[in-house]
């Protein structure tokens, strides 16, 4: 609470006086006649009462304003500033610290671009232009500017640097096992396998199942054998399952069609692989679709690590136009690619690795030619194997 005294010569002036010093809230508290000499005029002592001011706010510490535009200070320091800007504005760049843009530059993002558009991982699409810079910087130096005239260079590159096997190494192993996550296409896979190598390429092939978590697992592939002729046998993942392939292996090559397995299913997956590990010369193929994301991929591989994957087989090529999530996983893994499932049709959907084939579909319209080719018609055609749907 304030208190002001108003020495005043009549009431009204005091109201006045405190109505503006204090406000509307003044109230009137005492009045007290002052003595005045004999024939003076009256004198009083006014007080009044006003609440508490409240605390004047923080001072912020501002910028002096500019001048008013029409004192000579503010136009002084207007044309200065306008001179600084215009100074800058028809000064030259610094050529040490701009970087031409080159042709071969715009090449390379347009190559990473569609690299990614592939989705690619970004560090391997980065490592990818990277070596891809001196072919590109060569051709820029010639004139050249459409990237489909560099398509082939691009195409074996990329093909160095993927891990698809040779012929001869699709038959090493004298019992194959594919493996993998519940859906992926393994059993199918396994049918279009023993067509392929047991009737198209007349080798002795046998298929053994341990596909038994579900009733009737393996019905569907007992009956594709039968109407190939080829020898099929359903077993226990068990320690007869070594001695029981061994018998099958010493006539030819041996199928091994696996169950499909959660992450929920760790344990199980474990004894499952240290039987298939028992398998004398077993080559496992990690079987994944190509659906999958990059991630995913690496995901599912730690998975099954237990069976130590040799090998990749890619399926459902024909449901995807990205392929840069399974050359990048084969290549980063180095874990060569023997056979690809390129659609549901069996025998006829399946055709061994081609790593120039797959290098053209990563690379897509990226550098195409004049008349493309679709990205998923590079590895989505049937195999030669011949033979009808079953």
């Amino acid at each position: 609470m304030r208190l002001k005294s108003y020495f005043v010569n009549t009431m009204e002036e005091a109201l006045q006086s405190a109505k503006i010093e204090l406000g509307e809230d003044a109230m009137l508290v005492d009045t007290k006649r002052l003595e005045t000499p004999p024939g003076g005029r009256a004198r009083l002592e006014v007080i009044f009462a006003a609440p508490a001011a409240p605390p004047p706010p923080p001072r912020v510490e501002t910028a002096a304003p500019l001048a008013p535009p029409g004192s000579i200070a503010g136009l002084g320091r207007f044309r200065s500033e306008l001179t600084v800007l215009l100074d800058a504005l028809q000064r030259p760049p610094d050529g040490c610290r701009l970087e031409t843009v080159t042709p071969a530059m715009t090449q390379l993002d347009a190559l990473r671009s569609g690299l990614l558009r592939s989705e690619l991982p970004s560090v391997c699409a980065d490592e990818i232009v990277s070596m891809c810079r001196p072919i590109l910087e060569g051709f820029a130096l010639r004139g050249g500017e459409d990237l489909a005239e560099v398509r082939e260079p691009l195409v074996h590159l990329l093909a160095a640097e993927w891990g698809a096997s040779s012929a001869a190494d699709r038959t090493l192993g004298r019992a194959i096992a594919l493996v993998g996550p519940s859906g992926a296409g393994k059993t199918a896979a396994i049918a279009k396998l023993a067509f392929r190598l047991g009737i198209s390429d007349g080798l002795p092939v046998s298929v053994v199942s341990i596909d038994n978590l579900k009733i009737g697992a393996g019905d569907q592939l007992a009956h594709i054998c039968s109407l190939l002729g080829i020898p099929f046998q359903s077993l226990d993942a068990g320690v007869r399952l070594a001695a029981a392939i061994g018998c099958h292996s010493r006539r030819g090559i041996t199928l091994i069609d696996s169950p499909g397995l959660s992450a929920g299913n760790k344990d199980l997956l474990e004894e499952i692989a240290s039987f298939v590990r028992q398998v004398d010369n077993v080559q496992c193929h990690l079987v994944l679709p190509a659906t999958l994301r990059y991630r995913e991929m690496e995901r599912r591989y730690e998975q099954f690590e237990p069976f130590a994957p040799a090998r990749l087989l890619f399926t459902r090529l024909d449901e995807t136009e990205f392929f840069g999530p399974a050359w990048a996983f084969s290549r980063n893994r180095r874990i060569p690619v023997d056979w690809l499932s390129t659609g549901p049709g069996i025998p006829e959907d399946l055709e061994p690795a081609d790593a120039y084939r797959f290098a053209e579909a990563v690379l897509g319209p990226t550098v195409s030619s004049i008349t493309p080719a679709s990205s998923s018609s590079h590895l989505a055609s049937a195999a030669s194997a011949g033979g009808s749907r079953i």
